[in-house]
């Protein structure tokens, strides 16, 4: 499905979830129009009880998109502050790889991770406060 909707405005997929945007209604429905086209010349269908049209909000992979644009899913950023300190490198590595995710929202990210980049050295010492 990722490749199945390149080139197409306004539509993205991940697997076989896909996303159908438009600034405006008939932006959406041309959207929407050439998506099933496609589907369709690909020798594939879809269910229809598993769509959902014309929402003004949703989520999709942590992200919340809606008529501002993309931004983190509050209850996922909730989630990651409640995380307990990571206690060695392979728990560091994970989280670190799970802020990364957001990274994009976080202008000094590389700033503030850079301390916790220093702890992935071999002869790092580790003392968290």
């Amino acid at each position: 499905m990722d490749n199945m909707l390149t080139g197409l405005k306004g539509a993205v997929a991940y697997l076989d979830d896909v996303i159908v945007v438009g600034r405006t209604k008939q932006e959406h429905i041309a959207s929407l129009d050439a998506v099933f086209r496609r589907i369709k010349e690909l020798g594939f269908h879809v269910k229809l009880e598993k769509c959902n049209f014309f929402m003004p909000c949703v989520k999709y992979f942590g992200f919340i998109i809606d008529a501002d644009g993309r931004r983190a899913d509050p209850k996922k950023i909730e989630a990651i502050q409640k995380l307990p300190a990571p206690t060695d490198v392979s728990t560091l590595r994970s989280f670190l790889g799970l802020i990364s995710y957001y990274g994009s929202f976080v202008k000094e990210m590389r700033d503030l991770r850079a301390p916790l980049d220093q702890l992935l050295r071999k002869d790092a010492h580790w003392s968290w406060t």
